[in-house]
Order: structure tokens, then C-alpha cells, then sequence
């Protein structure tokens, strides 16, 4: 379920993180030279790489919340 939850924020954030780059990278189109304002490969592996460590980092919270007493949980609040 922790997984779950921070992998739909990271695609959110990446997907807004999309847009906004290809507008940006349209917008400076007239100064680049030599290179493509939308790179799909270059976009792509900012994706994957920012998934890659979305979900290393969610993964310790996830084991936490996976090994936690839900007996315990309920009992303290």
C-alpha cells in the first residue's frame, strides 16, 4: 500500500514534470543549437531514473509498514 501510494504521486509529479519540460524545451528552442528541444530518449531516462529512485526510497517505509503489529497500531491510538 506504501508502494502503491508513492508510485501514484511519482507518476503525478513526473507527468507534470513532462509537460512542463516540453513546454520549456519549445519555448527555448530558438536559442539551441544543435540539439532538439524534446529529447524523447533524454526525457525518458530522466523518467526512469527518477522512478528508479522514487522507489528505492519508498521501499524502506513500505517494509517498515509491512512488518508493523496492526493489533499494536490500533491499540495506541
Amino acid at each position: 500500500m506504501v508502494l502503491w501510494e508513492n508510485g501514484r504521486r511519482v507518476a503525478a509529479g513526473t507527468a507534470i514534470g513532462l509537460a512542463v519540460a516540453i513546454l520549456i524545451g519549445i519555448g527555448l528552442s530558438s536559442v539551441l543549437y544543435g540539439v532538439r528541444a524534446v529529447d524523447p530518449v533524454a526525457l525518458g531516462g530522466a523518467m526512469m531514473a527518477i522512478a528508479v529512485v522514487a522507489a528505492v526510497a519508498s521501499f524502506g517505509p513500505a517494509r517498515r509498514a509491512a512488518n508493523a503489529d496492526p493489533v499494536r497500531s490500533i491499540r495506541s491510538e
